[in-house]
Order: structure tokens, then C-alpha cells, then sequence
């Protein structure tokens, strides 16, 4: 058995705590809204939160993206590279 059935249990893990996070935060908001329909709208709002939340996804892609295929981002590994090839044809 292959580490797909694993890679799916964790995909559909993410997924439903994604869905009751977003259940639990409307839960807080209509709380909220209730408590003090005036002051509701103080704060970042929804759309600040939107834009931090899709700043960070980006960021969260970007790192991993970067961790996942080093020689496509800004920093090069290729002189760590070369070391490491001279280095081992120093040891033959």
C-alpha cells in the first residue's frame, strides 16, 4: 500500500478542520453581531482579515515552494553545489 491513501487522510483532515474553523468563526461573528450590533464593525473587519489571510497562503506557498525547489528562488544553491562536487572528487 502506497503513501497515497495517507496523503488523502491528511488532504481530507485539512479540509474539515478548514470547514469547522470557518463554521467556528461565523459562530463568533453572529455572536458578536448580537452582543453589540454598533460595534461589530470595529476592528480589522472581514476584508483586512481576507487580505492577511491570502498574504499569508501566499507567503505559506512561496516558503514551501522554495523549500520544495530551492534552485527556482531568489537564493542559489548552486556554489554550495560545486563545493560539495569538489569536495567529493577530492575524496576519490
Amino acid at each position: 500500500m502506497g503513501h497515497g491513501i495517507y496523503v488523502l487522510l491528511f488532504a481530507l483532515g485539512l479540509f474539515l478542520g478548514m470547514l469547522i474553523l470557518l463554521e467556528v468563526g461565523r459562530r463568533i461573528g453572529v455572536r458578536r453581531l448580537a452582543q453589540n450590533p454598533e460595534g461589530a464593525e470595529a476592528g480589522v473587519g472581514h476584508r483586512g482579515g481576507r487580505c492577511v489571510c491570502l498574504a499569508r497562503s501566499a507567503y505559506c506557498l512561496y516558503v514551501i515552494l522554495h523549500v520544495e525547489y530551492p534552485r527556482l528562488g531568489f537564493i542559489r544553491v548552486d556554489a554550495f553545489d560545486r563545493a560539495l562536487a569538489e569536495l567529493r572528487e577530492s575524496m576519490k
